[in-house]
């Protein structure tokens, strides 16, 4: 008696010298009981290639999440990382740098934070039809304002191509937050997304 609703959009482009991303999503969840939560994410991201495999990266998302407690996440990340493994089939990166934000709980104070962070990402596609694609990311902020608070966000998807530039795609994902601000609500939010992608 649970019902979903998932809409996403992400867009990217890469020349030489750099990258930039756009994505979006959101997750409507309903079931009996409970009144109606909502999960979205909408994020910017850029990452300056630096020769060696090295890059620079920025990035600036804002975040909402029911199941937390979270009215809204303003962040701003700014570090450097490289890519471990780079071939026409396979991506796997790993960055590290800080983040600030702002956050703003129901039932809670609002709050700047300063937090470090740590992520990987991985990669793994299949370009012959029927495409094949694996994306796979973690990403860990211990708190450096906030001692012994450590936040994580995960995501992994995997999805095949049905029908030309149609996609049949399985999607878990995972926040985890040791200390939220809002006492009475959970530390982690997890799921998982059955959906039809459309890609061009």
């Amino acid at each position: 008696e649970v019902g979903q609703l998932s809409l996403a959009f992400d867009l990217r482009s890469t020349t030489e010298s750099y990258e930039w991303s756009v994505d979006a999503s959101t997750i409507n969840t309903a079931q009996p009981g409970r009144e109606t939560t909502n999960r979205s994410d909408v994020g910017l991201g850029y990452r300056h290639f630096l020769g060696s495999r090295w890059f620079a990266l920025a990035g600036t998302s804002a975040q909402h999440n029911d199941e937390l407690g979270l009215d809204l996440r303003a962040r701003i990340d700014l570090g450097a990382g490289q890519y471990l493994v780079q071939s026409t089939d396979m991506l796997l990166s790993a960055g590290t740098g800080a983040s600030f934000n702002r956050e703003l709980y129901t039932g809670g104070e609002d709050s700047n934070n300063v937090e470090a962070f740590l992520g990987i990402d991985y990669a793994w596609f299949l370009l012959d039809s029927p495409k094949l694609d694996l994306d796979t990311s973690v990403t860990v902020y211990p708190s450096l304002t906030n001692s012994g608070r450590v936040r994580a966000q995960a995501d992994f998807r995997v999805r095949k191509e049905f029908v030309k530039d149609l996609f049949l795609s399985v999607k878990l994902y995972g926040d985890y937050d040791s200390e939220p601000p809002a006492s009475d609500t959970s530390s982690g939010d997890y799921g998982v997304v059955l959906s039809v992608d459309y890609s061009w």
